[in-house]
């Protein structure tokens, strides 16, 4: 994620999925004037100076999927924020996206908005919601 201007933020939500189960060190990298906020599977870590690094230990299962979430702003200059993660079996490396879920939602129609929150790890527990709904597929990357 970039950005150009002074005083730009973001926020994601969503779930993150490992690939083995094992301690992983997150870690969220930005600018010299970006701070940054995240939580994983309910662990919050608050706002702080993410450059060059912020890191945090996690225990993860795979194929599971736990709640994270991710804060960032930038003060000055120009804006980046890198979402990398490490483990004795995953050399440091940003975060792949199919190991990224998040949610979204379909259609333009301002009454009927069918939202769909896909899981990778259990595509039969996949969810799709809204009354514009007419068919769906699980289980698709």
């Amino acid at each position: 994620l970039t950005g150009t201007q002074s005083h730009f933020g973001a926020a994601w939500n969503g779930k993150l999925v490992a690939d083995h189960d094992e301690q992983y060190l997150v870690s969220v990298e930005c600018n010299d004037e970006g701070f940054a906020s995240h939580a994983i599977d309910g662990k919050y870590l608050p706002w702080r100076s993410c450059y060059p690094a912020m890191t945090s230990a996690v225990t993860l299962k795979a194929n599971k999927a736990v709640n994270f979430s991710l804060r960032y702003k930038s003060l000055e200059g120009s804006a980046f924020v890198i979402l990398k993660w490490a483990s004795a079996t995953v050399p440091k490396q940003t975060i792949p996206s199919r190991n990224l879920l998040y949610q979204t939602t379909v259609g333009s129609d301002a009454q009927h908005y069918p939202v769909i929150s896909p899981d990778r790890a259990y595509p039969l527990q996949s969810t799709a919601i809204g009354d514009a709904l007419r068919s769906a597929t699980s289980g698709v990357e």
